[in-house]
């Protein structure tokens, strides 16, 4: 029988539309079959007609909807802001009851959430002697005393965020709570709506478990005094499997990518073409600062790390998506070195229920295929618990895993599916050894070990080609002790650089078992999403070099390729500019004077002017160096020569 919710949402004009809809978005994406969604839309009187048809648009494929606009006609306007990022529509929802008569019940959300599971568990909770139900807000628990004093309340228990609520609005009616609202209003509290809904229905508001509003702020801050709101299982399961995400502080995803869950609201906003990220290069750059504290340069990318983002915005091509698929690139695998190389596949799907676990042996490892760490491995079949497998999976489905760690845009395109593959690992060390080769250019240069990953913590240790053990490593400790030299080392090295053959840098995995057997893992264009905390500066500006990086970039969002230099041909008139900054030559009668960053030299050469500028740049340097000027013009030389060389040495580099 289909189950009709009403779901309300308010907004002011035209600069929110695109979260309204990535918000109705993630509610429709993830209804159950019988469920359908009325929306009501509270907005002012300056909203366009132009927002309107774009949401409209943006649901026009579904039939389990119903959009409808309700004009408020500017009402609250008058009112005095008490926060610069709350707008006035904020009080709408205290005319809900009288807005929306058809109903008895409703649920009220703020635009900046993204709706994980079905409405349905939320709006059939019984709240027939309340008046609306939320999710406490800690923070206002926290500093109780200057809360009740400031609202004149007895404490702050049932203190709940207004993003999210099921509100009774029969009950809101009967007792005529609109007008008590509405006379609240007056005294212009410093929350706002949420201060007169909170103080107005005092003891008939119910309390609700922090899942259906998983405020990202305070919950990812792990303050123990949540522990008195919440349990610690309802802590748990509003971090792993929330309802609903709230991004409730100023941060937003849409402007932080690195906050917590951002990745959700990125999947649901890519869904919507008015949300292909065209400003993604000022994310990424944001998100690069905020993770390792550093400036990330994609003019003139120097590092490992640093050209790493720039392939995630310039080289994230469609044969690297479908590589980045861990059932797609299966066939790369077969057709270049074999099938007989590939982890023996036991089924394709692409929903959780459709598995037949009773046809599957005691051992296999249930994977998806669009991200890393979605794995999930069964030892014992008797053991396994479906329904906490099924929940894990079923969220993993719905994430897009290419906004989950700064834009890793090889993963954006690829079909969500469930794969489930054969049980490996070495017996004898109860572990899983995976060997990968990190290829520059089709070749081999070095090989990561990883040992470790299913006991004490993961380990790595980084050898050449001809198994010496290296002194560098990144993000995880070093494995101290020696590993053998694999016998078929050569082997698995002529493998990885067939599948590596022109990519500028991929990593190429393969697991050895212990009689030799070697197994395909994985292909990764993106290593640790190019933020490793490497050991040595050295190391990663010397792996940096070993990039190069192609000269025809491709933009992901129009599916063109273009040359790269074209589009930047401010890298010439830099390198112009600087030169010129460095060195200005004139012709005399007896030779030429250079000008050396305000120094005048006269020199007598045989060269021409325009080879003299390379040829006695250092030596007329030296000169200047040995003198009393030394200090005033030595770091200014040494900042310019060193953009010289991270152009050129870019510009080579593509």
């Amino acid at each position: 029988m289909k189950k009709i919710i009403p779901v309300v949402f308010s907004t002011i004009d035209d600069d929110y539309v695109n979260y309204l809809m990535v918000a109705i978005s993630s509610v429709m994406h993830n209804r159950n079959r019988d469920t359908y969604y009325d929306f009501y839309i509270m907005i002012d009187g300056n909203f366009s007609e132009q927002s309107k048809k774009r949401i409209k648009e943006s649901i026009k494929k579904e039939k389990a909807c119903k959009i409808n606009f309700i004009n408020m006609n500017n009402q609250f306007q008058e009112l005095e802001k008490t926060h610069d990022f709350i707008n006035y529509p904020t009080y709408y929802r205290l005319l809900i009851s009288n807005k929306l008569i058809a109903y008895d019940k409703c649920i009220y959300l703020d635009i900046d959430i993204c709706v994980l599971k079905d409405l349905r568990d939320l709006y059939e909770i019984n709240i027939d002697e309340y008046y609306i139900a939320g999710v406490p807000a800690a923070g206002y628990y926290f500093n109780e005393q200057y809360h009740c004093q400031r609202l004149k309340l007895p404490d702050m228990h049932q203190y709940v965020n207004a993003g999210v609520l099921l509100m009774n609005l029969k009950k809101i009616r009967q007792d005529k709570m609109h007008e008590k609202f509405m006379s609240l209003v007056k005294k212009q509290y410093h929350d706002q709506d949420q201060d007169i809904l909170n103080v107005g229905c005092y003891g008939k508001i119910k309390t609700l478990s922090i899942k259906f509003n998983a405020m990202v702020g305070r919950l990812f801050e792990n303050d123990i005094r949540l522990r008195e709101l919440f349990t610690e299982e309802e802590l748990k399961e509003a971090k792993e499997y929330p309802y609903i995400v709230h991004y409730a502080d100023k941060t937003k995803p849409w402007n932080d990518p690195s906050m917590p869950m951002a990745y959700f609201w990125w999947t649901y906003g890519t869904m919507l073409k008015c949300m292909l990220p065209e400003n993604t290069r000022t994310l990424l750059e944001n998100w690069y600062k905020k993770v390792t504290q550093k400036d990330l340069d994609l003019d003139f990318p120097q590092t490992y790390n640093e050209k790493i983002q720039w392939q995630k915005l310039y080289d994230s091509t469609p044969l690297k998506t479908k590589l980045a698929d861990k059932f797609l690139v299966r066939e790369r695998v077969k057709s270049i070195i074999g099938k007989k190389y590939l982890i023996p596949l036991l089924g394709l799907y692409d929903k959780f229920d459709e598995i037949s676990f009773e046809e599957l042996p005691k051992q296999f490892v249930i994977k998806c295929n669009h991200g890393c760490g979605y794995n999930i491995i069964v030892k014992d079949k008797a053991n396994f618990d479906q329904a906490k497998a099924r929940e894990k999976i079923n969220k993993w489905m719905n994430e897009n895993f290419a906004f989950r760690a700064g834009f890793e845009l090889q993963y954006k395109n690829i079909p969500h599916k469930i794969i489930i593959e054969k049980y490996i690992e070495n017996k004898i060390a109860q572990d899983l050894y995976d060997y990968k080769f990190w290829c520059f250019n089709g070749k081999v240069k070095y090989i990561q070990f990883i040992s470790e990953r299913n006991k004490s913590g993961l380990r790595m240790a980084f050898y050449d080609r001809d198994w010496n053990k290296q002194s560098f490593f990144y993000s995880h400790p070093l494995d101290e002790k020696v590993i053998e030299k694999p016998n078929n080392l050569n082997i698995m090295i002529s493998l990885a650089e067939k599948l590596s053959k022109g990519f500028s840098h991929v990593r190429v995995d393969f697991y050895r078992l212990d009689d030799g057997t070697i197994l395909f893992g994985e292909m990764t264009f993106t290593s640790a999403s190019g933020i490793g905390r490497w050991n040595t500066k050295k190391i990663d500006m010397e792996l940096g070099k070993l990039i190069k990086l192609p000269s025809s970039a491709y933009n992901i969002n129009t599916k063109h390729y273009y040359r790269y230099l074209k589009e930047h041909q401010e890298h010439k008139l830099q390198l112009r500019n600087i030169l010129k900054q460095l060195f200005n030559i004139q012709k005399t009668n007896k030779g030429i004077q250079i000008n050396l960053l305000g120094i005048k030299i006269r020199q007598t050469i045989n060269k021409q002017p325009k080879k003299a500028l390379t040829y006695y740049r250092y030596k007329i340097l030296s000169k200047i160096m040995i003198g009393k000027k030394r200090d005033k013009y030595e770091k200014k030389y040494k900042d310019l020569k060193q953009k010289i060389r991270a152009i050129r040495n870019f510009n080579k580099g593509i």
